[in-house]
């Protein structure tokens, strides 16, 4: 999960890692880049969205 976003975001992101399971981690990441890269509104669908996950069967 963690190729999927730039390593720059999971270095800004490092100071939270211990506040979410290992599994929750990955998710953690794309929902935060997602949500940087939305135009408009922040939702998680729009998240999901921008990165290309608004259709998939599991979340990220």
């Amino acid at each position: 999960m963690v190729g999927t976003v730039p390593r720059s975001l999971v270095d800004w992101m490092w100071p939270f890692v211990r506040c979410f399971t290992g599994s929750t981690w990955g998710h953690v990441l794309v929902l935060v880049a997602g949500a940087l890269l939305s135009p408009g509104r922040r939702t998680v669908s729009a998240a999901l969205r921008v990165m290309d996950l608004d259709q998939s069967g599991t979340a990220a």
